[in-house]
């Protein structure tokens, strides 16, 4: 990455504790709004804190797949994004990427933060999640415009799933960093 960013396994309860924090701190901002909207699919969950619970301390897990959290921390050991991914297939030669969640800190909100921890992410996938899958997917709200621009930049391709959702997906992820090289210099 070109900045002091540095992507690390989440650690609980202390990283969990402060990605929490971010609701008293940022509730009614507009950079919250889109947390709460898209996140916390409006009132479906009671906050960060069911989230993380939910979907990675209780979730039920196969034994040919495991979930895995991280944040990215920037010079300050601030959390700038929690990201959730599944890996799918972990028995066969297609090992599959599921991203559920990468949601930045509404302090570091538009400031390209998105791309450049994705970047790192998709570049040295197995690095992180220890295989280099042959499907990256994720799925993204028809109103989520930020998310849809992030992944179009990435090069994945978008079906309608249902008619609140798009599933966002590529089979050539390590093609992906040099498409977003290129665009970074235009």
């Amino acid at each position: 990455m070109n900045s002091n960013l540095k992507i690390v396994p989440m650690q609980l309860p202390h990283d969990k504790d402060e990605i929490v924090d971010w609701e008293k701190k940022y509730t009614g901002t507009k950079e919250f709004a889109s947390i709460q909207e898209f996140i916390l699919e409006g009132q479906t969950y009671h906050g960060l804190e069911e989230v993380i619970r939910t979907n990675y301390e209780i979730h039920p897990i196969g034994y040919d797949e495991k979930q895995l959290s991280f944040v990215a921390k920037n010079e300050n050991n601030e959390i700038v994004a929690w990201l959730l991914c599944d890996v799918f297939d972990l028995t066969t030669n297609k090992p599959e990427l599921f991203l559920q969640y990468i949601v930045i800190n509404p302090k570091f909100q538009h400031q390209g933060y998105g791309k450049e921890i994705l970047n790192e992410f998709f570049l040295n996938s197995s690095k992180y999640i220890g295989t280099k899958p042959s499907n990256t997917f994720c799925y993204i709200h028809k109103n989520n415009k930020a998310s849809q621009i992030l992944f179009t930049k990435f090069g994945f391709q978008f079906a309608k799933m249902t008619d609140e959702y798009l599933k966002a997906e590529t089979q050539n992820l390590y093609l992906l960093p040099c498409t977003y090289n290129q665009e970074i210099e235009k």
